[in-house]
């Protein structure tokens, strides 16, 4: 069982007059990093939310329990199931912002049934927790790329500088696909986002879990080969949290629920605690990019082989859905 407890690796100089974007900042560990950052000396904090008055609340709260009357975070709207949403978003970031040092994709779904809406074709889970995590990710890259060439992370002086302060682009995984769901991988690993819709391949239980390796796959392949940080300056990662305390399983069954929050309670971790592995991945050094994170640590050695022989596969198939979803998205990744 992983420790509990883990180190805060973020620190003031690390942190401090910067600007960063967390996804699902109004509650859970996006709500925890987000006041983490904040406390820390952020210039600014982009609260990205579906429910604006809920952000507004959440902000409120965070300036409480810091003592403040207020807080430099801003709350903008971003609901993942559209990806008109998504594009707005980043065209509002990318106008509005005149840097960008971390991007926080923590926002995810959990869904609990294949009878929730299909507003873009696919199951919730898929939408949330890959397309638009990546189609955010992909627009998000041209900006974040920007501030590295600002900061001097692009070029050859790089070498000299602290890559902990270099721009981040972090996405929330899970180390839960590394030790189950196998015989459900192998029935879906030739085309995973039509797998995930096929109840007979991969039942909805393990469509959050099997989402997550996709996350995690994407972002390797991402930070290693498509954007290296070499070329963008961004440090690109994955990171698990967790097993913590959320409301990740608000569509789950009452019985589910109460049975995830008693083992959570007993051998998980508080959303706080949970928070500590964000925050180390979006001030972690630029060897951690193209890694999977977890504990606080660069988890790279946990990836088992099964990951790495379809991981480009696994990014070939999302990256050609995120082309008709946003034609010339590629060219435009590969251009940063």
């Amino acid at each position: 069982m992983a420790e509990k407890e883990l180190p805060i690796h973020a620190t003031t100089a690390l942190v401090e007059g910067r600007t960063f974007i967390v996804t699902g900042a109004n509650t859970g560990i996006g709500y925890e990093t987000t006041k983490h950052l904040l406390n820390l000396g952020a210039a600014r904090v982009i609260m990205a939310v579906r429910n604006l008055d809920a952000g507004a609340k959440a902000k409120a709260k965070i300036a409480a329990e810091l003592g403040k009357k207020d807080v430099p975070a801003d709350i903008w709207h971003l609901d993942l199931a559209s990806f008109a949403s998504v594009r707005a978003f980043a065209s509002k970031a990318t106008a509005e912002l005149d840097r960008i040092d971390g991007l926080v994709e923590n926002a995810g779904v959990f869904a609990g049934s294949r009878d929730e809406a299909k507003p873009e074709g696919w199951n919730v889970s898929t939408t949330v927790n890959v397309l638009s995590t990546f189609l955010l990710a992909g627009l998000m890259l041209p900006k974040l790329s920007e501030t590295a060439k600002k900061l001097g992370f692009v070029g050859a002086d790089v070498g000299s500088k602290d890559t902990r302060l270099a721009p981040h682009l972090t996405i929330v995984g899970s180390n839960w696909p590394l030790h189950q769901f196998h015989e459900s991988w192998a029935n879906i690993k030739d085309d995973p986002l039509v797998g995930l819709e096929d109840e007979s391949k991969c039942p909805i239980g393990e469509v959050y879990a099997l989402s997550k390796l996709l996350d995690i796959q994407s972002t390797r392949e991402l930070g290693t080969t498509i954007a290296p940080f070499s070329r963008t300056g961004v440090v690109i990662n994955t990171v698990c949290p967790g097993l913590c305390m959320s409301d990740l399983a608000r569509y789950q069954t009452q019985q589910f629920q109460t049975h995830i929050f008693g083992v959570i309670d007993q051998i998980g971790r508080t959303s706080e605690q949970g928070s500590r592995n964000l925050l180390y991945a979006v001030t972690a050094d630029a060897q951690t990019s193209g890694h999977f994170l977890e504990n606080a640590a660069d988890a790279e050695a946990a990836i088992p082989e099964f990951v790495k022989e379809s991981q480009k596969n696994s990014w070939d198939v999302v990256a050609k859905e995120l082309e008709k979803i946003e034609p010339g998205f590629l060219t435009k990744l590969v251009s940063v």
